[in-house]
């Protein structure tokens, strides 16, 4: 499963001021795999030293620090730096778990400033730093890449569509109709599977959910294992689960009427910001907050001065299936329109989320408004240059358009998106793509517009 980090990992080799490289993302995103496969794929030796186990290493580690303080050189030759088989230029060292090392976590930095001619890579969990306050990076001295869950693309160069995955990557849309049997069933199988890796790889051994559901339960026990574990705050640690649970239940939903905490009538919103501002900072879920302008520059027009007025999402739809203990056969059965409207526009935020993430720039918003009287509500806006451009999701073939027609006969924007399951086409300021395209939109947007 190659993913576009990789391409990352390859020009930070190659760059003459090299920093540690830090790897960040929630648990069980593979951070620890792609560096592996880096390293095996580039070096002649990589050296993995998991924090999160007390080994010889990590002991030895440990000493060197308590008698020497954090000297680079000292604690890469604990490390296994010799000079002679293992030498600068041919190993690759990843320090894996930093966060559960404090010390060893403001050790990066003396490493990348005193030590550049080592490959040093080390990875963490969002959730461990989320949950050991004090515990920061060393802002500017490491470069920090995050990780997220496969993407729909990555899932299928992982299930070997690459024919499809090409004529989607390149936009050869007179092609697609040959493809769409093919991308709309491994669709399905995506939203099912996810794009956290052990469930992909279970997948892609026997073509079957035999075993998917199983390590996606194996999975959501590990983070609900690390509430209890890391939080010393009983009753913040049952707010963090509650909402955990709640927020995968009501995905996409607005949050405008506090439906978060209707359950608790005694409990205000501000009660439980906090822990929802920690399930963000972990990578457990995404905040999609509304947008206060129907035009101009995204990242400007966030309402973040409301703390109760954004949707969420989880941040895997196969976390978000298993969780929520929705059969897999969901897809079988077409009395499920609403649920499956819910998962489509899950997909579509995840993937317009993490593109968004990769090209550096505003996440996807919403936007809602009222027009004498009626309430009219866009699924989401997402950056475009110095414009916002509304996205519409349509999980049927046969839809209505009415915040669509509304939205540009108020606001006549520029341009317009539509993902539906129909083929893609594009005339005057509207783009429709197929739904799988969700990842092609902001490069489409540039290419055809």
């Amino acid at each position: 499963m190659k993913r576009a980090i990789y391409q990352n990992l390859l020009k930070w080799k190659k760059s003459q001021n090299r920093q540690v490289l830090l790897i960040m993302g929630a648990r069980q995103t593979g951070k620890t795999w792609i560096l592996r496969h880096f390293g095996e794929n580039e070096f002649e030796h990589v050296v993995c030293i998991d924090f999160e186990k007390n080994t010889k290493d990590v002991q030895k580690i440990n000493q060197v620090i308590d008698e020497e303080g954090l000297e680079p050189t000292k604690i890469l030759e604990a490390a296994g730096l010799d000079g002679i088989e293992k030498r600068p230029e041919n190993t690759f060292f990843i320090f894996d778990e930093i966060q559960r090392n404090q010390r060893m976590f403001t050790a990066l930095k003396y490493i990348s400033e005193e030590r550049p001619d080592v490959y040093v890579a080390a990875s963490g969990s969002l959730m461990g730093l989320a949950l050991h306050q004090g515990t920061h990076a060393p802002v500017g001295c490491v470069k920090t890449l995050f990780l997220f869950p496969l993407t729909f693309y990555e899932f299928l160069e992982a299930t070997g569509e690459i024919d499809a995955l090409t004529i989607l990557v390149n936009q050869e849309w007179d092609k697609y109709s040959d493809f769409r049997e093919i991308l709309d069933d491994r669709l399905k199988q995506y939203i099912i599977t996810g794009g956290m890796p052990r469930p992909v790889s279970n997948f892609i051994q026997d073509n079957s959910f035999e075993n998917v559901r199983d390590s996606q339960y194996d999975i959501l026990s590990i983070y609900e294992n690390d509430f209890n574990t890391h939080s010393k705050n009983e009753e913040f640690t049952e707010k963090i689960r509650y909402l955990w649970h709640v927020a995968c239940k009501l995905t996409g939903e607005r949050n405008e009427g506090e439906i978060f905490y209707k359950k608790i009538s005694s409990k205000k919103a501000g009660d439980y910001y906090a822990a929802i501002q920690w399930l963000e900072d972990c990578g457990l879920i995404s905040l999609c907050h509304r947008c206060l302008e129907a035009k101009g520059i995204l990242g400007m027009h966030a309402d973040v001065k409301r703390s109760n007025t954004f949707k969420v999402f989880p941040l895997d739809i196969g976390l978000r299936l298993a969780l929520d203990h929705i059969p897999v056969e969901i897809f079988t059965n077409d009395s499920n329109s609403d649920v499956k409207g819910k998962l489509i526009e899950q997909f579509v935020f995840q993937q317009l989320y993490i593109e968004s993430r990769n090209k550096k720039i505003a996440p996807p918003m919403y936007y809602s408004w009222q027009h004498h009287g009626i309430n009219y509500e866009i699924d989401f806006m997402i950056a475009s240059g110095l414009d916002s451009v509304p996205v519409e999701v349509k999980s049927r073939e046969n839809f209505k358009k009415v915040s669509f027609n509304r939205f540009k006969e108020q606001f006549n924007p520029e341009k317009m998106v539509q993902l539906s399951p129909k083929n893609p086409r594009w005339s005057d300021s509207l783009l429709s793509l197929p739904i799988v395209a969700a990842q092609s939109v902001y490069d489409a947007l540039d290419k055809l517009l």
